[in-house]
């Protein structure tokens, strides 16, 4: 769903291309689960939820800094 043309979730089975995800969230994504492909971002009011092709779910605040892990 997009407001005022801005972006709050991009969902894509292949991989979501780089330019939505934060440098941050790549690099810790490419570091941690490198042979993951990210499908799903949800940028929310507090950061991002990020989900993984294996369907694991990551949480990072608006910096880009890993919060956590949801099942």
């Amino acid at each position: 769903m997009a407001v005022n043309n801005q972006w709050d979730q991009v969902e894509s089975m292949r991989g979501v291309p780089a330019f939505f995800i934060p440098k941050a969230i790549s690099n810790y994504v490419r570091s941690n689960y490198r042979n993951l492909a990210i499908t799903k971002v949800n940028k929310e009011y507090h950061g991002y939820e990020i989900e993984l092709a294996n369907g694991m779910d990551l949480n990072f605040d608006n910096s880009g800094r890993f919060l956590g892990m949801d099942d």
